[in-house]
């Protein structure tokens, strides 16, 4: 039995519904594989362009601290979400021991969990931005204050 138009149409657009998934699929399969591959150096060298000073100073002023982390990992397709306490809920939970540069940092300011968050940048130090009105900064994790309010390094997820 021939197939009328109708039903070729409609076997077409499931087709091409198909292949349109099927690719779909295949790039974000390829984006995740590129961003678990981003080079840990890559991403501290970019997050310090937000420092005073670089061109996107202006930018670096009008972070809090989830906002900065996801705009750096952004840069990169790697998505991350908006909090600090959500960012920590998406990450492998690390000792200080074990932090790698580009591994989030984590600390308990206020509250029962993370309420401030920055980026690993080797030799104990973290870059973040304390403040919405303030400038992205580096800091220690030796500083007493950070020492005291250390939650917990963060290694992000990547989920295909």
């Amino acid at each position: 039995m021939r197939a009328s138009l109708y039903e070729k149409i409609i076997i077409g657009l499931l087709i091409t519904a198909l292949a349109i998934a099927f690719a779909t699929s295949l790039l974000l399969q390829y984006k995740n594989h590129n961003a678990a591959h981003v080079d840990q150096k890559e991403i501290v060298s970019y997050a310090k362009l937000f420092m005073q000073g670089s061109r996107y100073e202006a930018l670096g002023k009008n972070f809090d601290c989830s906002g900065f982390t996801k705009a750096v990992y952004n840069h990169f397709e790697i998505k991350i979400p908006s909090g600090s306490i959500e960012q920590f809920r998406q990450t492998k939970s690390l000792s200080k021991n074990k932090l790698q540069m580009g591994d989030l940092v984590f600390f308990k300011t206020s509250g029962n969990t993370a309420s401030h968050v920055g980026i690993f940048i080797g030799q104990n130090q973290f870059i973040h931005s304390p403040d919405k009105d303030k400038h992205v900064i580096i800091d220690s994790l030796t500083h007493s204050y950070y020492e005291k309010h250390f939650l917990s390094g963060g290694r992000i997820n990547f989920k295909p």
